[in-house]
């Protein structure tokens, strides 16, 4: 049975109200745990996932030693480091700060694909660069508005440094998915950054891995969190890659992050004012900017692709 276009919009468009919760889902856990124990559940849960369908389908590589050995420090840099950058911001700054600010991933990435890959800007990249940028200040002074610039400065400077970290990677680990396999990749990567986080939870946070403070919220958060945004999600959003163009997919991260506010503001009352309102509509007409050309462009060649540092969609729902 063929599926009709139409219901890979619609398939993507739900895909991105679910990842849209993830931020109040996690907030929900890092309430009641730890965020250095959420992270080694919730990419321990998931990468398990991976790992078991890897060798169900028989998917598995062999791969150099060095190879091995790289991809697990960028899933210790990505799922460890970055997540926990991310972490640490939205507890501090809240949801809604969390979702507008990480809607500047595909800016870092773009601009990172500029200075790291040698990347030719396109026109329209150029032109919403300053928009994103402006939508970010915005945020910034609507947060010190609503709060204080001690919280404003320091969770957004964590979150963008989580990001910074994540698509320093994503950039980076293009050649090392094609060699193994998106499916091992995620596998190696995540299981990676669970067990470098087992080590710094023993060592220097002297942590146990003790979950029985989590509530049915907080389990089902979890639950939620590493089954269906990460494994689900992933698994799908991949599957989309197959028939949608990346860039393409990126014009529904405006979805998601106005579902991730729309949360945000449900679950926890967490206020807005005119300045953030603002600067989050600026950030996505940015990203909408940077996509347009994209999205109208008939050449899909896979040259075209690799030369433009397009807004391209990423998974963001690492927080």
């Amino acid at each position: 049975m063929q599926i009709k276009r139409q219901h890979f919009f619609l398939i993507a468009l739900i895909l991105k109200v679910l990842w849209g919760l993830v931020p109040s889902a996690s907030k929900f856990v890092i309430n009641e745990i730890p965020s250095e124990l959420y992270i080694t559940l919730r990419w321990g849960i998931s990468g398990s996932l991976f790992f078991i369908c890897v060798l169900i389908t028989d998917h598995w590589r062999n791969v150099r030693l060095a190879d091995l050995l790289i991809v697990s420090v960028l899933g210790i840099l990505c799922y460890g480091g970055a997540s926990l950058c991310m972490l640490y911001g939205l507890s501090i700054g809240g949801v809604i700060n969390f979702s507008l600010i990480a809607s500047l991933g595909p800016v870092l990435t773009a601009l990172l694909s500029i200075f790291i890959l040698n990347e030719k800007p396109k026109r329209e990249f150029l032109i919403a660069l300053p928009i994103s940028v402006s939508g970010l200040i915005l945020v910034l002074i609507g947060k010190f508005q609503a709060s204080s610039a001690k919280i404003a400065a320091t969770s957004s400077a964590a979150i963008l440094l989580g990001f910074a970290l994540d698509s320093f990677v994503f950039v980076i680990s293009k050649r090392y998915k094609s060699k193994m396999g998106t499916l091992q990749f995620l596998a190696i990567s995540q299981l990676a950054a669970t067990g470098a986080m087992l080590i710094l939870q023993a060592t220097i946070y002297h942590q146990t891995i003790d979950a029985t403070n989590l509530t049915p919220v907080g389990i089902g958060s979890l639950i939620y969190v590493s089954l269906v945004a990460c494994f689900i999600g992933y698994g799908t959003f991949y599957w989309l890659l197959q028939h949608f163009d990346g860039h393409k997919l990126a014009l529904f991260d405006g979805v998601q992050t106005v579902s991730s506010v729309f949360f945000g503001y449900l679950f926890f009352s967490e206020p807005l004012n005119f300045s953030i309102v603002a600067g989050g509509l600026m950030v996505i007409a940015g990203l909408y900017c940077g996509n347009r050309g994209a999205w109208s462009s008939t050449d899909n060649s896979e040259a075209q692709l690799k030369s433009t540092p397009e807004l391209r969609t990423r998974s963001r729902h690492e927080a």
